[in-house]
């Protein structure tokens, strides 16, 4: 592999919007977003659709309040209390798509959290309510995460099984092209877990000429997602390989991929901040481990974004 330098809704007299009503504008939004291959603004748009069939005449519903809690709480690092709002958030609602959403928050906070048992759990409960009601875009995202949370785990069988029922669910077109890097890349994540360099190196190969063309898209966070998703596995395969070197160069060009997503307005919340600090714990680590002095400043600045977001730093051993 060559190394990559509905018309409008109607109001009624009260003023307010029928929940049936108005929808169009949220399923033409999520069809420009699968146009332009932006998976972040198709997941809004899934949301908002979602939202608009869950509200009722009493605004909001009590998951979107649920949820509206959460992320409050997480502003304010109040951990246990955004716990409790996303539990809340899986029963508030009779809708399967709605509570998937939920426990997949959920399921992110407490890897935040570190808390990675019960991550998987979560992911695990969000991927079975995913496939009631299929999205595709949704259904093959959590076999993504969920292969991610048992290779963490060391679960390397159902970790296959995940990414065997992703792949079974990818369509062949462009439109799914972001979603193929993501699981290609994971795959090479499983293959680097089970000893196969190579196989590793051939996925990663394959999801290189779709990742590529959107280097330059800045503002769109799946994408630059994907490309600091691609670089953090090659960093590994690197490791690997015992090329300490070039994995720490790797290691780089995620930061750089974490540092623009850090600045995109559109995301909230301690997630980004907190991918940022792990990519800079990972590339001091990689730069401890070729004696370059840097090191120490890399993991300051790691320290200082976590605690900046309420938490204590990350274990560089």
């Amino acid at each position: 592999m060559q190394e990559p330098e509905l018309p409008d809704g109607q109001t009624k007299p009260d003023g307010k919007t029928k929940p049936e009503e108005g929808l169009e504008a949220h399923l033409q939004a999520f069809a420009d977003a699968v146009q332009n291959e932006d998976v972040e603004a198709e997941n809004a748009a899934i949301m908002d659709f979602w939202q608009k069939l869950a509200e009722t005449d009493r605004e909001p519903s009590p998951w979107l309040q649920a949820m509206t809690e959460a992320h409050q709480c997480e502003a304010a690092f109040d951990w246990k209390g955004a716990e409790n709002a996303y539990l809340r958030a899986t029963t508030a609602e009779d809708n399967t798509n709605l509570q998937s959403k939920a426990y997949d928050s959920l399921a992110s906070l407490y890897y935040l959290l570190g808390r990675d048992d019960p991550a998987l759990e979560a992911t695990r409960q969000a991927n079975r309510l995913a496939l009631i009601d299929p999205l595709n875009v949704l259904v093959v995202s959590a076999f993504v995460s969920e292969a991610g949370c048992c290779l963490r785990a060391g679960d390397i069988t159902q970790a296959e099984q995940a990414l065997n029922e992703a792949f079974a669910r990818l369509a062949k077109g462009p439109m799914d092209h972001l979603l193929r890097v993501y699981v290609l890349v994971q795959r090479a994540n499983y293959s680097i877990k089970s000893q196969d360099l190579g196989a590793a190196q051939s996925d990663l190969a394959a999801a290189w000429p779709l990742l590529e063309p959107h280097a330059e898209f800045f503002f769109a966070a799946g994408w630059q997602g994907a490309f600091a998703f691609w670089w953090a596995t090659t960093a590994s395969l690197k490791e690997g390989e015992g090329n300490a070197w070039k994995a720490m160069k790797a290691r780089k060009e995620v930061v750089a991929r974490r540092r623009i997503i850090a600045q995109l307005p559109q995301l909230e919340g301690p997630y980004k901040h907190n991918n940022l600090a792990v990519a800079l714990r990972d590339f001091g680590k990689s730069l401890r481990s070729v004696d370059n002095d840097l090191a120490a400043d890399v993991f300051k600045e790691s320290h200082m974004i976590r605690r900046s977001i309420g938490l204590a730093p990350l274990d560089e051993s």
